[in-house]
């Protein structure tokens, strides 16, 4: 799918993870009521690359919870955030500007899929990884068109079909403001085309 940037493809990754794609509760959202509302993240991956990461989860109606500290985030930290109630996703991030110890993506995916929650990576600037951090087991990876791919300002969201298709219905909810234009879609296809040349 293609997003406006990764800052929305973060928010409707988020929107996703708790809506699905059933249409009275995508249209709900920001109103989470009845629905998974928790996001957990390790303290270090509290990023902020113009805003902080976690306004991209408050708009989709979510609650960030953070597990483990900015500079030690242990995978029994992960789990014991995961545990709680109403989690609806594992949100990482894949970036220079993490603080602290890396956190064993693959090992935390799997602990999320244990536990029948979906995992999302941000990896929005990072050039030529994005086959590296789908290998990691996530349902998706977000990443920056314009700086992976040096198209025109949008995010590509790729992952497995069913969150992704998730993913889109939110276009018919609180994505609808932040879809990418016709112009933006367009230049990714032709930017994909280009790098798949490579």
């Amino acid at each position: 799918a293609v997003t406006h940037c990764v800052s929305a493809g973060i928010t409707m990754a988020v929107a996703a993870a708790m809506a699905g794609d059933a249409p009275q509760a995508v249209a709900a959202l920001p109103d989470s009521r009845g629905l998974p509302d928790k996001v957990v993240l390790p303290a270090g991956h509290v990023v902020d690359y113009g805003h902080p990461i976690l306004t991209d989860i408050r708009l989709a109606g979510a609650t960030p919870v953070l597990a483990g500290s900015a500079q030690h985030c242990s995978l029994n930290d992960l789990e014991q955030a995961l545990a709680q109630d109403a989690v609806a996703c594992l949100l990482l991030v894949s970036s220079r500007l993490v603080q602290g110890e890396t956190v064993d993506l693959a090992g935390a995916v799997a602990l999320a899929h244990a536990r029948g929650v979906p995992a999302v990576i941000d990896g929005a600037a990072q050039d030529m990884r994005v086959t590296e951090l789908l290998a990691t087991g996530a349902d998706a990876v977000l990443a920056s068109a314009h700086k992976y791919l040096a198209a025109p300002t949008a995010g590509l969201v790729v992952g497995t079909a069913d969150f992704v298709r998730a993913f889109r219905a939110q276009e018919n909810g609180i994505g609808r403001a932040m879809k990418a234009g016709k112009e933006a879609i367009v230049g990714v296809l032709a930017a994909l085309q280009v790098r798949a040349a490579l």
